[in-house]
């Protein structure tokens, strides 16, 4: 897999809590494998009301947010890419609201 960056807007509900886990784990220094990722996911749907777009698994999410070391079975967070002018535009339009 390329280290490509992602864009954090384009992410879909459930790609969004899957890298908020992720997130967490990488502030906790756990290492964070399919197992321990899907475990957590599966566990904030049942206690949350949550939507999970259809089609959606964890191994597609991490797919797309994240680089497999295939040695260690780890996942590790792709570099966010941030539209600074895109935000700075949202933030100013709920502003006026």
């Amino acid at each position: 897999m390329s280290k490509v960056s992602i864009k954090f807007s384009e992410l879909k509900p459930y790609e969004s809590l899957v890298y908020a886990i992720m997130k967490k784990h990488e502030k906790e220094g756990v290492k964070s494998t399919i197992d321990n990722v899907n475990f957590e996911a599966l566990e904030y749907i049942t206690k949350f009301p949550f939507e999970v777009e259809n089609g959606a698994t964890t191994i597609r999410a991490l797919k797309k947010i994240a680089i497999d070391d295939k040695t260690t079975g780890e996942w590790k967070l792709k570099p966010v890419k941030f539209d600074l002018q895109k935000q700075c535009a949202i933030i100013t339009k709920n502003a006026k609201e």
